[in-house]
């Protein structure tokens, strides 16, 4: 239902309303007068057909508002549904991009410690000879390039 059919069918109300108060006066004034079989009658006539527009289209308006109210719960039902599908992707994405640096990182970490083991254990094995490359400026760059120098020391003695 749109606005413009809302504020259409609060005008009819409105006048409906307007001309059921007036009639009413009407009745009353007439009940005042104690002419009561003239009051009565009006009452049983107009006011009766009057008042039974009125709530008809009082019932139009509350079937209106709660068909809005309908529309309006679906809509947001299906918001939050889109929202928490939304929500789900991302986070998804998110733990999975996050596992992937974990990964890398890990990777950048351990493979130049791995050398520097590998490196040391040559050297505790008796053999000097291995080539030693520190690509890095990093503390695991700096703890092979102090292993190529303990091993060229230990070349000299």
């Amino acid at each position: 239902m749109t606005a413009a059919e809302e504020k259409r069918q609060f005008e009819e109300y409105s006048k409906a309303m307007g001309d059921y108060l007036q009639i009413s006066d009407k009745i009353m004034a007439l009940a005042r007068e104690g002419n009561g079989k003239d009051a009565m009658t009006l009452m049983r006539g107009d006011s009766s057909k009057i008042n039974t527009r009125v709530r008809g289209l009082v019932d139009t308006m509350v079937k209106t508002n709660v068909d809005g109210g309908i529309n309006a719960y679906k809509t947001g039902s299906e918001s939050y549904q889109d929202s928490r599908s939304l929500i789900i992707a991302v986070l998804i994405v998110s733990i999975s991009l996050g596992m992937l640096l974990a990964y890398a990182i890990a990777r950048i970490v351990s493979l130049p410690l791995q050398d520097a083991v590998r490196v040391a254990q040559t050297v505790a094995a008796g053999d000097l000879t291995s080539n030693i490359q520190s690509n890095t400026s990093d503390e695991t760059g700096l703890l092979l390039q102090a292993l190529k120098e303990m091993n060229q020391s230990l070349l000299q003695v």
